[in-house]
């Protein structure tokens, strides 16, 4: 008896051991499962609060009328995600061959001079980004070398527009930590940003004075039809589009929406005149209701932007359908007031279960990846994924 009760007491104690080890490894893991969810939603947050500065910065730029503004919005752009990083854009002189210091965000290093050659920065001559886990290597660029105070961490990231080089974006950081592919990814689109906008304010500068055009005096041939542009304050607005969508939504009725507007066009009125911006936005205006026909609904959802609201529509349809307003401009420049002007679309074929904020914010940054990639072009963005951007 005393020998069955004392192994029925270590069969007990065994079993509470084993228990105790589990009850363990089960909080171990609940604690490491916490841990890594919390990771992943600050991450997450790290990823929305870029994707927001991205899409705030291209509105901006949107509206800039000088060379001095662009640099002003990119430099708080970069500090807004990434303040404590040493960053510096060096922009090519519009008319010699020289590239000067346009901001540091750090102290610019002492003798170091902040005209140089573009030749002198790989990633001018290469067209590429490049990233050092550290300064000391054989082939790290002359330029970049000579702005350094002690070896670090840094990435160059060229600003090209239309294959030319505008400038360099470098930024720096400690030795051997690099900034992660994603951080590197919101640079490029940064530095995408000011080569366009840069590179549109220089050639606002270069071209003729304004020239006096009114909307009125403005007729739209197209074909055996010859519409007479009319004011567009007849369009529904944004909380009508939007009320539209969430409406196709909840009768889950399938549609794809058009967001385009005006390339530069803040800069397009500064060089030309109200007048002429109004007469531009009106022929848009007029084309695009003319073009769509019965097919689909126009809204005026901010300033120069429009929205059009496709029923029926797969993303293959809404694309061919931004790309034949885009040609008809680009072809008949007779459908345009002088100067001409070219157009930039997001498209986005709206997915099951979404929102009409969602379908907004991915077309809108649909829109501004061809604003990055250069203007005058048509981007499709994907509903579906742009809680993920």
């Amino acid at each position: 008896m005393v020998l069955l009760i004392g192994l029925l007491g270590a069969v007990l104690a065994a079993t509470a051991v084993v228990a105790w080890h589990q009850v363990r490894r089960e909080r171990t893991t609940r604690h490491q499962l916490d841990a890594r969810l919390q990771a992943v939603e600050t991450d997450r947050s790290r990823i929305l609060q870029r994707r927001a500065v991205e899409l705030d910065l291209e509105h901006a730029l949107e509206h800039a009328e000088s060379e001095d503004e662009v640099v002003d919005l990119v430099h708080r752009a970069l500090v807004s995600i990434d303040p404590s990083r040493p960053f510096e854009l060096h922009l090519v002189d519009a008319h010699e061959p020289t590239m000067r210091l346009a901001f540091a965000t750090g102290a610019s290093p002492e003798g170091g001079s902040d005209i140089s050659s573009p030749w002198e920065s790989v990633a001018a001559r290469d067209g590429m980004t490049l990233v050092y886990d550290s300064t000391e290597v054989d082939d790290v660029c002359t330029h970049l070398h000579s702005r350094v105070v002690e070896p670090c961490s840094a990435i160059a990231i060229p600003l090209l527009a239309m294959g030319r080089i505008v400038g360099v974006l470098y930024a720096m950081g400690p030795l051997g930590a690099a900034p992660s592919a994603r951080l590197v990814e919101t640079y490029e689109v940064i530095a995408r940003a000011a080569a366009a906008h840069v590179a549109t304010v220089r050639g606002f500068a270069r071209r003729d004075p304004p020239t006096d055009v009114h909307p009125d005096d403005i007729d739209l041939d197209l074909g055996d039809e010859t519409i007479v542009i009319d004011e567009l304050a007849g369009l529904d607005g944004r909380d009508e589009a939007m009320a539209a969508i969430d409406e196709r939504i909840t009768a889950r009725a399938p549609f794809s929406v058009l967001v385009f507007d005006i390339d530069g066009f803040g800069l397009y009125q500064a060089q030309h005149g109200a007048a002429a911006g109004d007469a531009a936005l009106h022929t848009l205006g007029s084309l695009a209701a003319h073009e769509l026909g019965g097919t689909g609904h126009l809204y005026r959802v901010e300033g120069d932007r429009l929205l059009a609201l496709l029923d029926e529509a797969t993303a293959r349809d809404a694309l061919c359908a931004a790309e034949h307003i885009r040609g008809t401009l680009a072809r008949d420049r007779r459908r345009q007031p002088e100067p001409p002007f070219t157009v930039s679309f997001g498209v986005v074929e709206a997915s099951r279960g979404t929102s009409s904020e969602r379908v907004l914010f991915a077309a809108t940054d649909a829109l501004y990846n061809a604003r990055a990639r250069g203007n005058d072009r048509t981007v499709l963005g994907v509903d579906a994924v742009v809680g993920n951007a």
